[in-house]
């Protein structure tokens, strides 16, 4: 089977992010679509924020 598809494609710095769909996705759908992804996106940000850093490890003095 063939069918046509439809991406959006936004460039941020040097990296590209693309969504693709079905071109004929109801345009409610995609949104739906965009804002689960953006749901999950913002998540990951809560959790990597929560995360206690790693403790720096201090220098050791050089044994002579």
């Amino acid at each position: 089977m063939i069918s046509n598809k439809v991406v959006l494609e936004a460039k941020i710095g040097e990296r590209s992010y693309q969504f693709l769909c079905a071109n004929d996705s109801p345009l409610g759908e995609a949104h739906d679509a965009l804002c689960q992804f953006k749901a999950y996106v913002i998540g990951k940000m809560q959790e990597a924020e929560k995360k206690p850093e790693a403790p720096a490890v201090a220098e050791e003095a050089p044994k002579e």
